[in-house]
């Protein structure tokens, strides 16, 4: 089986599908095999993908890309059914699909170590401590760590200095009209 479909370029293009196939016969009771629930439960998946790719707007731009991805998905799914398998899930409009979930299992041999407190460090010599010079004080002091000259304690007094006069010449003009 294979899936016509149209290019971008308009050109009919083809994509061959042998691992769909393969659930086909499998199904169908062509080619025996154990697994023959999950090839019937993986091709509900990928006629309800059809289904939803087809009913896309822009489905005939994007016909070979979605067919491509299902093929992976559905190689995923046989080939890898140890780390990928189907969930059905009831959308918001109240319907059950089928989705591909990805199954994470972690073996740990053995428990994780509990962490250690962090040793302290002793220095065999002792370090010097300088103490703060009376120059440092006085650079630290000056600076004041005021860098925009805007913010300065000074500055500051000056403008809610302004402000407020420019508040009472505001009600004084106020009650005039009044």
């Amino acid at each position: 089986m294979s899936i016509e479909y149209t290019k971008s370029s308009g050109e009919p293009g083809v994509i061959q599908t042998p691992m769909i196939d393969k659930l086909v016969e499998i199904v169908s009771g062509k080619n025996a095999s154990a697994n023959r629930t999950l090839a019937a439960e993986i091709l509900k998946f990928v006629a309800q993908k059809r289904a939803e790719n087809e009913a896309l707007p822009d489905f005939g731009v994007h016909a070979g890309g979605h067919h491509m991805m299902l093929n992976v998905n559905v190689m995923a799914l046989w080939e890898h059914r140890d780390t990928f398998r189907l969930k059905t899930v009831k959308g918001q409009d109240g319907a059950e699909r089928l989705e591909m979930e990805r199954v994470i299992v972690i073996v740990m041999d053995e428990p994780l170590p509990t962490p250690k407190s962090a040793p302290t460090f002793e220095p065999a010599v002792p370090l010097p401590v300088m103490q703060v010079s009376d120059v440092e004080k006085a650079a630290v002091k000056e600076s004041d760590l005021t860098f925009d000259e805007r913010y300065s304690p000074g500055a500051v007094a000056a403008r809610v200095a302004a402000i407020e006069r420019e508040a009472a010449a505001l009600r004084a003009s106020r009650e005039q009209t009044e």
